[in-house]
């Protein structure tokens, strides 16, 4: 269907390492609409170092988690929607003056924490210091990311409520 939106040319190389948490087994794929430009693609691997040989253990991994593991999936979004929830509650809670950006397809949430009345320097400063606890800069991403914070909720529970208790200390002391 995005092929039908856009007027460009679309290619995606994607893979299953981040949903089903298997990095390290080196596999991704790419979806090219027509079979000239995949041929190409293809003959141009074919001429680098290794490039068209794909992870068998990557290939077997990425098609069984697709066509055996939908409940899991489904099972993680819920968890990490659980999460996100929690964020939620406990920033309206605790700390109103920091919003949270929902997420779309990703377990990593941005916190805008222009509000606060402290720069980004200090706010980091105190939760390495004070928190004991990193939670990345959005400077590092671009755009307005000055006033954001990314917090990763892809952990269980028990991580994201106590990163939150860090932060609420850093920002209280």
């Amino acid at each position: 269907p995005i092929l039908d939106k856009s007027k460009n040319y679309i290619a995606i190389v994607t893979s299953g390492s981040k949903t089903f948490n298997f990095p390290g087994l080196l596999f991704a794929y790419t979806l090219i609409p027509n079979k000239e430009d995949g041929d190409i693609f293809l003959n141009h691997l074919k001429k680098q170092d290794g490039l068209s040989s794909p992870s068998i253990m990557g290939m077997e991994s990425t098609i069984a988690a697709y066509e055996k593991a939908s409940d899991w999936v489904d099972a993680l979004n819920e968890y990490l929607d659980d999460n996100i929830h929690a964020v939620q509650l406990f920033l309206k809670e605790h700390i109103p003056e920091i919003k949270v950006v929902y997420p779309e397809s990703t377990y990593l949430i941005w916190l805008d924490v222009s509000d606060l009345n402290m720069t980004m320097d200090e706010l980091q400063h105190r939760l390495i210091n004070i928190g004991k606890v990193a939670i990345m800069d959005g400077q590092t991403y671009g755009g307005n990311g000055q006033h954001f914070l990314r917090y990763n909720v892809g952990c269980p529970k028990s991580k994201v409520l106590e990163g939150l208790e860090r932060l609420k200390l850093s920002i209280e002391t």
